[in-house]
């Protein structure tokens, strides 16, 4: 009777949904991680969402006077600065805007901020109906621009008005000023010698910045932390969601550990191209 070595067993077992699936939270792990450029991108992705809403509110704000901060739109602005100007920017447009809200720094250490921006249209002459000065003099007032319009009123600095060129400085006439005799007020106008003094800001100062900091640091928080984990779980999730495959492999462990691998540069890679993606629309 001859004995028969018994055939060899060969098992086989499909891990690659788990090989997949530990992969792509490797690379979710490497890709949220702080300095990484998918963080970044993601953050960023966010900021510009926010700051969208930010502008349009601010627009919508200023100009149904919900909020006095009309001193930080350029001259002219259609519905907001009605007084004639060279410029007539729309109310939601970059030009109108004399701030710019940027985010500065690298991942988790990223800080949101705002610069005041030029104001580069000419500062509206006085009308006869709001001063009562004559239309021969207003014509013949000089144009000027009031390049820190916006960081001067919203800071509530104080400023010294020289004549230049001119003997006089002519100091329209508003509802309330003082220093006008009843000749003045008629006329509409003074003429001074100058140097004066003159707060701008006196009864707008702070109001932006308070506006602005209330913003980013309620809802534009919360709309920014809310906008990256919809963004990592549409980038992540998805890929841990895996079938397995028909013909299943002998399992080799070496086989494992470079499937893992190679699924956390292919998710990761993926990722950052859609976040970048995301940037450029």
């Amino acid at each position: 009777m001859v004995r028969r070595s018994p055939a060899p067993v060969t098992f086989y077992a499909d891990f690659s949904p788990v090989a997949k699936f530990i992969g792509a939270g490797l690379a979710m792990t490497d890709l949220v991680s702080d300095r990484s450029p998918y963080l970044d991108l993601t953050i960023d992705n966010a900021f510009d969402v926010a700051n969208e809403t930010f502008n349009l509110e601010a627009a919508s704000d200023a100009a149904t006077g919900a909020t006095n901060i009309k001193h930080m739109f350029e001259w002219g602005t259609s519905g907001i600065n009605r007084g004639k100007s060279n410029a007539r920017p729309a109310p939601t447009s970059e030009r109108a805007r004399l701030w710019k809200t940027t985010i500065i720094g690298v991942g988790k250490s990223k800080k949101v901020q705002y610069v005041f921006k030029p104001s580069l249209a000419t500062v509206p002459k006085p009308t006869n109906r709001d001063t009562g000065m004559s239309t021969d003099v207003i014509q013949s007032m000089r144009t000027h621009v009031f390049h820190s319009k916006a960081m001067v009123m919203e800071t509530g600095l104080w400023v010294d008005i020289s004549p230049k060129n001119a003997k006089f400085l002519l100091i329209p006439y508003f509802e309330g000023a003082t220093g006008f005799r009843p000749h003045d007020k008629k006329r509409g106008y003074i003429l001074s010698h100058g140097p004066i003094q003159a707060q701008p800001g006196r009864n707008v100062k702070g109001n932006f910045t308070q506006y602005w900091t209330q913003f980013w640091e309620g809802r534009g928080e919360e709309m920014m932390n809310k906008i990256v984990m919809e963004q990592i779980e549409a980038d992540f999730v998805p890929e841990m969601m895996v079938n397995s495959k028909e013909v299943p492999e002998p399992a080799m462990m070496n086989n494992i550990v470079a499937e893992v691998e190679t699924e956390r540069k292919r998710v990761a890679k993926k990722a950052t191209s859609k976040a970048k993606a995301r940037k450029v629309t």
